[in-house]
């Protein structure tokens, strides 16, 4: 009977450390290779990239084991136990990286056009298209935005024109600009603004078109911001115009911002252009009409007062040497016809109605 029992016991301790031989026997194997998801026995040994040393206490023994990377987190060098640097969990992807697998020693940069907003990705699709770029599933590879449009998000599926009056040079926009003053841009998608043509203008800005300048101002050249008023002596008698007018001769303007000029009154002249006022006619002369560029001489031997207005206007100055073409000497005052003047040296003589 105590034989069978001291049996037993041996039995039973043989079996055990049987099972201890194998247990640590089974972690010595999966050291021995390598491993990724294996334990450490020898101080020597490593942990391979895309893992750590993962160290803790189990039955009062020390155990290190090598833990992969999670997604989202790499690491790049090796471990062994004895690293300062065990129980430093991987890193996690940056920002503008991903990492979508496990035990991964680097991290994957974003595609172009695309980044990655916060640290520790763990898809491509979290590389959102940036500002400026955009695809059809809004991640990377992205298109740059081409010129006329604009992306102003992240993860945008699709480029935005730029709206009238606005625009966006180059590629890669992230908002559009405006049209300043003396520029429009008339379309939507433009890479550029316009300069208001001669005759027009825009004082503001994202103008979509350019104003005519009234009737009365111009503007010269491109890019005008304002018209330019018409100075006294011209005139500008239509909208749009890029100069402004001359007054011809016979007419005048006194004022700034005419639309057309003013005909000389009768009794009056203007000889030049660009004149600013009318001038009377002088005294021996007179201007039966309007808009009239010189005034007449009275005939022979007649005179008038200044600014008169017809050849009726014309008496006779009633000297010795005149006479009247209907006969006898022109009286003082009277109104001339065609009066005669005598011969050098003779006068007339109404007794005799003659030149003696």
């Amino acid at each position: 009977m105590l034989q069978k029992v001291r049996s037993a016991l041996v039995s039973v301790t043989f079996l055990f450390a049987f099972f201890i031989a194998s247990f640590f026997g089974f972690q010595t194997a999966h050291a021995t290779d390598y491993p990724v998801l294996g334990y450490l026995a020898a101080t020597n040994m490593q942990c391979p990239p895309g893992t750590w040393v993962h160290t803790w206490v189990q039955s009062g023994h020390n155990v290190y084991q090598c833990t992969e990377c999670t997604k989202g987190n790499w690491k790049a060098g090796t471990q062994t136990r004895d690293d300062a640097s065990r129980n430093q969990t991987c890193a996690q992807a940056g920002k503008g990286y991903y990492v979508d697998t496990v035990g991964a020693s680097e991290q994957t940069p974003c595609p172009d056009g695309s980044a990655a907003l916060a640290k520790g990705q763990t898809s491509v699709t979290k590389c959102l298209c940036k500002k400026g770029y955009f695809s059809a599933a809004g991640y990377g590879p992205c298109t740059i935005a081409s010129s006329g449009n604009y992306v102003s998000g992240t993860g945008q599926k699709a480029q935005t024109p730029c709206p009238a009056g606005t625009y966006a040079t180059g590629e890669g926009s992230k908002s559009c600009t405006s049209a300043t003053a003396g520029n429009f841009v008339a379309e939507s998608g433009s890479s550029a603004q316009t300069p208001c043509p001669a005759g027009t203008y825009s004082k503001g800005v994202k103008s979509k078109a350019c104003t005519p300048c009234p009737a009365g101002t111009y503007a010269s050249g491109e890019g005008n911001q304002s018209c330019t008023s018409a100075t006294a002596g011209n005139f500008v008698a239509e909208s749009g115009l890029a100069a402004q007018t001359p007054c011809p001769a016979g007419t005048y303007s006194k004022s700034a911002k005419s639309t057309a000029c003013t005909p000389a009154d009768a009794g009056y002249y203007v000889s030049s252009t660009g004149a600013t006022v009318q001038i009377k006619c002088p005294a021996g002369t007179y201007a039966a009409g309007t808009k009239t560029a010189s005034c007449t001489s009275c005939s022979p031997g007649t005179s008038t007062v200044t600014g008169s207005t017809s050849q009726e206007s014309c008496l006779y100055n009633s000297p010795a040497d005149y006479y009247s073409s209907w006969g006898g000497k022109a009286a003082p005052g009277t109104k001339g016809g065609n009066p005669q003047k005598c011969k050098s040296g003779k006068n007339w003589k109404t007794s005799q109605q003659a030149c003696k």
